[in-house]
């Protein structure tokens, strides 16, 4: 989180994450990622890793020290998340 300065940017994060919060019993943290399409390999390579539900809680949970984690997708179009109609899964 924060930017790039000149000459790349200004240009701010493109990960976000919240802090962690309780809900109702469990503890919930969100992250959002905006990463362009047909960026570079890195850019790519986040995106595959955004779709898999599986490695990303691993990824997560190895971050946390072990700590058991589940991944809840949100849909990849925004007209989906805001409407909550069932669309294509994060990209």
């Amino acid at each position: 989180m924060g930017t790039i300065q000149p000459p790349v940017g200004p240009k701010g994060s493109d990960i976000f994450a919240s802090h962690l919060y309780r809900d109702s019993e469990q503890w919930q943290m969100r992250v959002f990622a905006y990463v362009p399409r047909n960026g570079n390999a890195v850019d790519e390579a986040l995106r595959k890793l955004l779709k898999d539900k599986d490695r990303l809680a691993s990824e997560i949970e190895s971050a946390l020290g072990g700590l058991s984690v589940s991944v809840d997708l949100y849909p990849a179009e925004i007209a989906s998340l805001l409407t909550g109609r069932k669309g294509d899964t994060h990209e």
